[in-house]
């Protein structure tokens, strides 16, 4: 493809917040950013104080607010439509930019063939938690289910193993974690943002390979570094994060593969969920993968099934009776 992307050493930068009841975590990932970058908070219905705490944090943000849930994606795409910046971070609300300020973001979009930027990521207590993964498919994702990740060859784990140079040298990867990802404007234009048919989950995976197809890599920049908390919003809705995590895996299947590899796919995972769920009590006595629960499994089975009937997402605090 045409180069698309704008020399990034001194393009302004604008960070995207996509917040749903993060009133907990968004004042402190709003403090992070640089006073000179932008902030651009889209809020998704919060019923908590979220808007406020974001406001009080930086009276300069600016706050879109969304008039329903519609998926992180979404919030992110109408984030990207009222930024400014040349260049877009995407930054989760329970993460905070590190004291580079996400500069090093930008001078890794400056390498060529890069669309997609993620840093390292440390949790709270400084520890590095940054994960790479390979390219998803209907096996690897049943094996990684249902096996201990002991017993697997590495060559079949979902992720990079931790010992890998990328890590530290920084590099291309098949894709970074969505809790922070930097990308100049026109290539997201160009791609056409996020696929909203993903409510949450796998849209950092699809964007990915969107970029790939265009000759585009994603890079992982470990001198950028953020701290993310983690689960702070799907903790407070386990079992529709686990819904929405399986649902995306299909939508993710049909779009990558088409109609009939992407249900033969979706069938592959569902006999996954059905043994792991069948094999739920023998796990719980052998002290294998015992959060995976009864409610687990059906709550993925129900997201891999309104995937295949293409049923609408029903939000927490929008669900019906």
């Amino acid at each position: 493809m045409t180069d698309i992307r704008p020399q990034a050493s001194d393009a302004p930068a604008s960070v995207v917040i996509v917040t749903f009841n993060s009133a907990d975590t968004i004042g402190a990932c709003v403090a992070s950013v640089p006073a000179h970058v932008e902030v651009v908070v889209v809020d998704q219905a919060s019923t908590d104080e979220t808007v406020a705490a974001a406001a009080a944090a930086r009276s300069d943000a600016v706050i879109v607010r969304a008039e329903t849930n519609r998926g992180f994606g979404a919030g992110c795409n109408l984030g990207a439509a009222n930024s400014a910046g040349d260049v877009i971070v995407f930054l989760n609300p329970d993460a905070q930019l590190g004291v580079d300020g996400g500069q090093p973001l930008i001078e890794a979009l400056r390498r060529p063939g890069v669309g997609l930027v993620g840093p390292r990521i440390l949790d709270q207590a400084g520890r590095d938690v940054t994960r790479c993964r390979v390219w998803g498919d209907p096996l690897r994702d049943v094996l990684n289910l249902v096996c201990p990740q002991r017993v697997l060859p590495v060559s079949l784990r979902q992720d990079v193993p931790a010992s890998d140079p990328v890590y530290v040298a920084g590099g291309p990867v098949a894709y970074v974690q969505g809790a922070c990802m930097a990308i100049m404007r026109p290539v997201f234009d160009h791609v056409h943002g996020f696929d909203e048919a993903f409510f949450l989950y796998s849209e950092e995976e699809d964007l990915a390979g969107r970029l790939r197809a265009e000759g585009l890599a994603v890079w992982l920049e470990p001198r950028a570094t953020i701290t993310h908390i983690g689960h702070t919003s799907t903790d407070k809705t386990g079992q529709f994060a686990a819904e929405q995590y399986f649902r995306s895996r299909a939508v993710l299947y049909r779009r990558r593969y088409g109609a009939l590899e992407g249900f033969a796919g979706s069938l592959l995972l569902v006999g996954g969920l059905l043994l792991l769920l069948l094999t739920t009590p023998l796990r719980t006595v052998l002290g294998i993968r015992k959060a995976e629960t009864v409610r687990f499994c059906l709550a993925g089975l129900r997201g891999i099934a309104a995937a295949m009937l293409r049923q609408p997402v029903r939000p927490p605090g929008q669900r019906s009776a």
